[in-house]
């Protein structure tokens, strides 16, 4: 089984990102979305696309723009979005404005798949054992640590994916922190540094990358980490109902 037979419709469009929109609160839309949740996070959820190659992101609260952290990822790697396959790619990027002055932010994006999804993809393809099918796993993803740090060398002796995957996320996350030199093949060091620099900047921000905010790109070359959440404004954007002047974290 090749790895692009995991999943299907994966063809990427020939699409750019839009200019911001700002578009109308509309509560009646929210509710429906929130009634086909594929996914969602403390920050936000995800809804299907009529496109199966794309999924639409949604926050679940207001937040002021200038300082949300998905808001000013998405900034800094638009110039690179669709040339560096690290970074994920964004189609379309709306603002819902509110009565307080506060945006609820919505994306439509190309679709990534968490770790367990590819499992259980694998799982339902092969016909084989789970066992058999982990290590073929674990194969694909030592073929993808070596090609993005640049080290065929690299080996894991386990025969658990998940091992593999979070040992990796490990390493993104101390070269992001600067505790580990930065190392790979030139886009994965360019998506690194992107975060490093975004981080340095904004001391406001937190280095915020696990196995749940890096996800997988399925490609006829094999799996692709793709940095869809690698830092957190820890809610700081995020304004109180009750006074507009005060901070999430100050409540």
């Amino acid at each position: 089984m090749r790895i692009h037979e995991i999943t299907e419709g994966l063809v990427q469009p020939q699409r750019t990102t839009s200019t911001p929109l700002n578009q109308p609160y509309d509560l009646g839309q929210l509710k429906q979305d929130s009634n086909k949740r594929v996914g969602q996070g403390w920050y936000s959820y995800g809804t299907p696309n009529e496109r199966p190659e794309e999924y639409n992101v949604a926050t679940h609260m207001p937040s002021r723009v200038h300082l949300d952290a998905k808001y000013l990822w998405i900034s800094t790697i638009e110039p690179y979005m669709g040339d560096n396959p690290y970074l994920p790619v964004y189609y379309n990027i709306k603002q819902h404005p509110d009565s307080l002055g506060r945006a609820r932010l919505e994306y439509q994006m190309k679709r990534y798949y968490a770790l367990r999804d590819i499992q259980m993809r694998y799982y339902e393809l092969s016909g084989d054992s789970r066992s058999s099918d982990d290590k073929r796993l674990v194969k694909q993803l030592t073929l993808m640590v070596r090609q993005a740090l640049d080290d065929p060398e690299i080996n894991f002796y386990t025969s658990n994916p998940e091992k593999v995957f979070s040992d990796f996320v490990r390493t993104c996350e101390k070269m992001a922190r600067g505790s580990e030199p930065i190392t790979g093949n030139p886009e994965f060091v360019q998506a690194i540094k992107l975060i490093k620099n975004l981080l340095d900047t904004h001391p406001e921000l937190d280095n915020d990358m696990h196995t749940g905010n890096i996800m997988l790109d399925v490609t006829p070359y094999g799996l692709v980490p793709v940095f869809t959440d690698p830092i957190s404004d820890g809610g700081k954007s995020i304004i109180s109902t009750q006074n507009p002047n005060i901070d999430r974290k100050s409540v």
